[in-house]
């Protein structure tokens, strides 16, 4: 099979007048081109690209608001309610990530939960937009009812992602952005829409379990296998403490939190 390949900038001056023809404002249509791209370019092929044909698909059938911005409808403290008003995720995303922004310079820790939003791309392209800022981001997202409990069989949970973006050295930071089940719905759906098996990695069903890739709705037949127990990344993450970090970071760093809760419902 040939692979054809095509540059981040080439990516994104394609998707974007195809959401700015879909009723995207242009500035917003960039923003969700840039946050796709950047999870390709993480090596996230299920947050990236391919999720620009679901995009359109909700904006052509208007059951998505392409023009919505949101608007904050309480606000105490440090912490802040925004209704999405229908509108994209990552447009909705990036005004809650601006508000705990400013939060977190008043107040040294912030948290903002949305409402009324949509899918907003993967999760750690917010969560690293605070660290890039010196803070510490979490940044958390219900999801669509896709798996089934531990040892279930009938869907009933989201993946329901968690982010944790801590900053660090000119080298880089530390970054978690993991799905509460063991393994991603779009990593099952993205190689059957490249029609190839999915990796041979724990959980995932492997040839010949694999469906025939002819229909992405027969995904829903791989998907029990992947709802269990994930405890490694987030043991890492409670492990830290002061001593991780050099003294003169660790404080500042923790005082100048700031989370993001994205609700789809």
């Amino acid at each position: 099979m040939t692979m054809t390949l095509f540059s981040a900038p080439a990516l994104i001056e394609f998707a974007r007048p195809l959401l700015v023809r879909a009723g995207v404002p242009d500035a917003n249509a960039l923003l969700v081109a840039d946050s796709l791209i950047a999870a390709n370019l993480r090596g996230v092929d299920s947050h990236g690209f391919q999720m620009l044909l679901a995009y359109l698909d909700q904006l052509h059938a208007e059951t998505m608001d392409p023009r919505a911005d949101g608007r904050p409808v309480l606000e105490t403290g440090t912490c802040m309610i925004y209704d999405g008003q229908n509108g994209i995720g990552q447009v909705v995303a990036d005004r809650c990530v601006g508000h705990a922004a400013r939060l977190a310079q008043v107040a040294g820790l912030a948290l903002v939960a949305a409402r009324e939003s949509n899918h907003f791309g993967a999760a750690a392209y917010w969560g690293q937009k605070r660290a890039a800022a010196g803070c510490i981001g979490i940044v958390m997202t219900n999801a669509s009812p896709a798996a089934p409990p531990w040892q279930g069989k009938e869907p009933r949970i989201g993946t329901n992602p968690i982010c944790m973006a801590v900053p660090g050295s000119e080298s880089g930071g530390w970054l978690l952005d993991m799905v509460t089940t063991t393994v991603a719905l779009g990593k099952i759906t993205t190689p059957t829409i490249a029609r190839r098996p999915p990796s041979r990695r724990a959980g995932l069903p492997t040839p010949p379990e694999f469906p025939p890739p002819t229909r992405r709705s027969r995904c829903a037949a791989c998907r029990r296998p992947w709802a269990a127990t994930k405890e490694a990344a987030s043991d890492c993450w409670w492990s830290f403490s002061p001593r991780d970090f050099p003294a003169d970071r660790w404080r500042p760093m923790w005082d100048r939190c700031g989370t993001v809760l994205n609700g789809c419902a």
